[in-house]
């Protein structure tokens, strides 16, 4: 869907978020959808907006960023190495004293071949296989790894 004003000249239906006084004088957030009535030859003759309070949703959104954001100093303030995965494995978060251990961006524990850049490669496959069926199971798992510093020296971790 377009925004708001791009619909407007495109023609096509668009929706924008904006902030709107009340009759009180509060602002509150609005999702405004607007939709083209077109006659029989195709021309627009009419413009149908909706509008939909979404202060609760914007409330809601900011208390999750503030709560993101508090996690992520807790997390940076740790000095253990902590990584988090979504439900299929892959890394979404990796703390600072994780980032500083291993001399990488939080892009690099991104890439699909992270493991791979940090684990010994003769410790790699059996944690990748052991990895792997505890996901499919679903069951908390643990394995000793040697995990390579940005100085390319490795050093032997409990993962959890």
């Amino acid at each position: 869907m377009n925004s708001w004003h791009e619909a407007q000249v495109s023609g096509e239906p668009g929706e924008i978020e904006a902030r709107f006084r009340r009759h009180d004088e509060v602002f509150r957030w609005f999702l405004i959808r607007a939709s083209p009535l077109r006659d029989e030859t195709g021309k627009i003759v009419r413009w149908y907006d909706i509008s939909t309070d979404i202060e609760d949703r914007k409330q809601a959104e900011e208390k999750l960023r503030q709560d993101e954001c508090e996690l992520r100093q807790i997390t940076d303030a740790i000095a253990q190495t902590i990584i988090v995965q979504d439900a299929d494995g892959i890394p979404i978060y990796a703390n600072k004293a994780m980032l500083d251990y291993a001399g990488l961006t939080i892009e690099d524990v991104s890439r699909p071949d992270f493991r791979a850049l940090i684990a010994h490669p003769e410790d790699f496959e059996r944690l990748r296989d052991k990895r792997r069926a505890a996901l499919l199971s679903g069951l908390p798992f643990e394995n000793e790894v040697r995990g390579r510093s940005k100085d390319g020296q490795y050093r032997w971790f409990l993962a959890h």
